[in-house]
This record gives structure tokens, sequence and C-alpha cells, in this order.
């Protein structure tokens, strides 16, 4: 074969996978409450503004949409910050 054809091939194959997996994931943006170290509330959400703003603005009741958005609570962005800085 000839080389630009099998470079167009990997790229294509590449692109496959990548939609695969991300069309597999589903994304979601969710409050949780904790009580005592326990999930006890779960609130899905719809961010209003940066994610990693300090405090997180949202909205209640978004509704569910599949592969909407990403799911974030302060600690994962807390861990995220300092985890980048370091």
């Amino acid at each position: 074969m000839k080389k630009p054809l099998v470079t167009l091939l990997k790229l294509a194959l590449v692109a496959a996978l990548m939609y695969y997996v991300f069309g597999t994931i589903h994304f979601e943006d969710r409050v949780l409450t904790y009580r005592d170290g326990t999930v006890v509330a779960e609130q899905v959400v719809e961010i209003q503004g940066a994610w990693n703003a300090e405090p997180v603005q949202y909205r209640l009741g978004a509704a569910r949409r599949p592969r909407a958005s990403f799911a974030v609570d302060s600690r994962t962005a807390r861990n995220w910050r300092s985890n980048r800085d370091s």
C-alpha cells in the first residue's frame, strides 16, 4: 500500500475509536450532599459559568440529557487543581 493511504487509514481508525469511547461515556453534572462521609443526597444540576470557579454556580433541576456535561463536585475540582499545580 502507499504510505499516504496507510496514514489515512490509521487516522480513520483512531477517530473511530475515539468516537466509540466518548460515545459510551455518559457525562452529567451533579451535586452530592455528604453527612458523616456518606452521600445522603444527589441532585442533577446545570453549571452556570466556569466549573472550576470558587464557589461553583449551578442551577438545580436541570433536565437529564445524555452526554451533556461533566460531573464534578468541589473536592474533585480542588484535587484536580492541586494535582495540576504540582
